[in-house]
């Protein structure tokens, strides 16, 4: 017998973005049973039915957040915003949220990040560690980076160009390109040059794919 899905909510003032979230959302096995632009609406929808995912952005503020999830504890919060200040995150985070998305991210970033939400499989630095205690530590950078920004990542590093990049992942150019670019703004890089560094001195290389 199949499970019901599970329930979703989208709030964003923007209604093009509640659309292209909301595929995502209905991607990866969720009922999108909600849509709304007012954060008031939003709330009385989450007081009437049992939704699992709440995907949000900041507009209303930390205290919103704060106070649904103190009204609806079992909520899984998901925050989608255009910041990425590091101040933003921690508040968000303490307010009870499970996931903080940057707006500018791959979609399939933003459907890995609710997966993990709901089936963790993935443990970043900071949570309880089972491997042996005197293997480095990676850097926090690096649990910014998607699997395949990663893979992308090492490659550039070694040397390939974009071309053999795309050849050898069976992706296009642009893709390669539009990897490259999410690696070099979450590393804090301008270009390939930086960002190849970046792997080398931090010991990526040696790291390869055994990166979680």
């Amino acid at each position: 017998m199949a499970t019901a899905p599970r329930l979703a909510l989208l709030v964003d003032p923007f209604p093009m973005w509640l659309d292209a979230v909301g595929q995502v959302v209905s991607g990866i096995g969720f009922e999108v049973a909600g849509k709304t632009t007012s954060p008031q609406e939003a709330r009385a929808m989450l007081d009437e039915r049992g939704f699992a995912l709440l995907v949000t952005g900041l507009d209303e503020g930390i205290d919103w957040l704060r106070e649904t999830i103190a009204r609806h504890p079992f909520l899984r919060l998901v925050v989608l915003s255009a910041s990425d200040e590091r101040e933003v995150i921690a508040d968000t985070f303490a307010a009870g949220a499970s996931a903080f998305v940057v707006k500018g991210a791959h979609p399939d970033d933003l459907a890995a990040a609710i997966r993990q939400v709901f089936a963790p499989t993935i443990y970043l630095r900071g949570q309880p560690a089972t491997a042996d205690a005197a293997r480095p530590s990676r850097p926090a950078e690096l649990d910014l980076l998607t699997a395949r920004e990663r893979e992308i990542l090492c490659l550039a590093a070694e040397g390939l160009p974009n071309a053999r990049l795309a050849e050898q992942l069976w992706v296009t150019e642009q893709t390669v390109k539009f990897h490259l670019s999410n690696v070099y703004r979450k590393l804090r890089v301008t270009n390939r040059t930086e960002a190849s560094r970046w792997a080398q001195v931090h010991g990526l290389l040696s790291i390869g794919s055994k990166a979680a």
